[in-house]
């Protein structure tokens, strides 16, 4: 029989083993919940045209705009989902670049085919319907970008998955003001948040979220729109703080930890939920040693990314040189060889 402290021991990492997997099921967008299946066929593939072949086909031959829409709106989330198994399979960077551009593409066409209908189409029961299905695929798909670009370690692989991310909430952000009235936009996001799978704590990433799209806003009416909903957030978050149990308090430590952006992302989140939540004293430690730990990394990370530049400037200087060296020496040749008069 073990010993009462190493019981205790033995209960609470398989607890915390627990709640590491409602996190990880949370963080997880399974192709379902884009109504997509798991792509089998990838941009790796010799016959990847035939799949491009046929969403064509099928985008000419649909003639109803919001149907159009929703078609651009289906193949951006298998592109994305397209992106995600060939980055898990360990594709050629070069492969998944050309992939990532291609999903940018389809992003910037669906907010092209969303100006045209948004003019043309009466506020039917099936634009309802995709309005309420842009919100929520925009957000799942942010939602595995920000996984991806936590999980890539090729320096160039995650750039390029940092700046797609970023684009894409660009691109959002400026798309559901086309889609949807300025007045509505609190109500429709709010709800598309709220409807996405996570634990009792989502309600943090929720705010880090309404927090880039508003960098994102175009003007002033568009911040006061999302910050309607990030102040309902922050409302809802404070309440379930306060009433948060001690045996929550872990979960939360946690959670918070575990939060699926990067290094400098994570300190922004951090650092709002700790200025603008009253937090419990534990908790406040724990967050500014996390912060910490972070700030120690991106130093480091700086440090050797300035030693690379050094390197390679060095390598290029020394490449000059040689290249000097090379000429002179081909001259001081031809010069020997020159006949005499």
């Amino acid at each position: 029989m073990l010993p009462v402290n190493a019981q205790e021991e033995v209960e609470t990492s398989a607890s915390d083993a627990e709640i590491l997997q409602t996190i990880q099921e949370e963080q997880t967008v399974t192709p379902e919940e884009l109504d997509s299946a798991d792509p089998l066929l990838l941009p790796s593939s010799p016959f990847y045209f035939l799949k491009d072949w046929w969403r064509d086909a099928r985008l000419f031959l649909t003639i109803n705009q919001v149907k159009k829409a929703e078609l651009r709106q289906k193949i951006t989330n298998e592109k994305l989902l397209e992106i995600r198994k060939m980055s898990e399979l360990g594709e050629e960077e070069g492969v998944l670049e050309r992939a990532r551009n291609r999903y940018e593409i389809q992003q910037q066409k669906l907010q092209t085919a969303i100006e045209k209908f948004k003019e043309n189409v009466v506020d039917s029961e099936r634009l309802e319907k995709f309005k309420e299905k842009f919100f929520q695929h925009q957000l799942l798909q942010n939602k595995i970008l920000e996984k991806l670009e936590s999980q890539i370690q090729n320096e160039n692989a995650l750039q390029g998955i940092r700046e797609a991310r970023e684009r894409h909430l660009e691109i959002f952000a400026e798309t559901m003001f086309k889609l949807e009235d300025a007045d509505k936009i609190p109500e429709r996001l709010e709800s598309a948040l709220q409807n996405i799978k996570g634990t009792e704590f989502k309600d943090i990433k929720n705010l880090e979220i309404a927090r880039q799209l508003k960098e994102n806003a175009k003007n002033e009416i568009q911040e006061q729109a999302i910050q309607q909903v990030q102040e309902k957030i922050q409302e809802k978050l404070q309440q379930k703080l306060d009433q948060l149990p001690e045996n929550k308090q872990e979960e939360l430590q946690i959670y918070i930890e575990n939060l699926p952006v990067n290094k400098e992302n994570k300190i922004r989140a951090l650092e709002t939920i700790r200025e603008q939540l009253q937090l419990m004293e534990k908790i406040q430690i724990r967050l500014e040693q996390g912060e910490e730990k972070l700030m120690e990394q991106i130093r480091i990370r700086q440090e050797q990314e300035q030693e690379q530049e050094q390197e390679q400037e060095q390598e290029q200087e020394q490449e000059q040189k040689n290249q000097n060296q090379t000429q002179s020496q081909e001259q001081e040749q031809g010069q020997a060889t020159e006949p005499e008069e």
